[in-house]
């Protein structure tokens, strides 16, 4: 249960003003989610606004973002589901790292340190009569060794056609 003094609190940190998503304008942890100190601990905000305007989490489930905009608190937006339900609806809009709806899984993962464009630069090097070593290669687009090797030999980023 949350207080009206934590409700005002609330609402003071999230932008309602707009039609679309609520964006949370408080303290924002490192993957992108609102933080809200409630009730003696810091939460997720979203979680809160799900609590206030629609009621208790149900036990065992996630609070998911329809919008896919994590700091976004709008209601509307939220709903309670498993992991499995976040990831269907994940694959569904076709953002997921991985799975049958993304055409292209690293350009739409936010930790991928190379897109689509740098893995086939990667294999035309590497064929070319240059012939950097994976080394080389590493060390220019700020990726491991190894993981340039699982690129050339197509164990990662087998999608991409040559």
């Amino acid at each position: 249960m949350i207080s009206e003094r934590a409700k005002k609190r609330f609402y003071a940190n999230a932008d309602t003003s707009v039609d679309g998503c609520w964006i949370w304008k408080g303290q924002i942890n490192d993957r992108g989610y609102g933080i809200f100190f409630a009730n003696g601990k810091d939460k997720k905000a979203h979680r809160v606004s799900y609590e206030m305007h629609v009621g208790p989490i149900p036990e065992g489930l996630m609070v998911c973002h329809s919008c896919d905009n994590r700091p976004c608190v709008r209601p509307s937006h939220l709903f309670a589901g498993t992991a499995k339900d976040n990831s269907q609806d994940m694959a569904r809009k076709g953002r997921s790292a991985k799975g049958g709806y993304c055409r292209m899984p690293g350009n739409k993962n936010p930790a991928s340190k190379i897109n689509y464009d740098d893995v086939q630069e990667i294999r035309r090097l590497y064929e070319s009569a240059y012939e950097p070593t994976q080394k080389d290669l590493a060390d220019q687009f700020g990726i491991s060794q190894s993981q340039i090797n699982r690129i050339i030999k197509r164990e990662h980023w087998q999608h991409i056609p040559t």
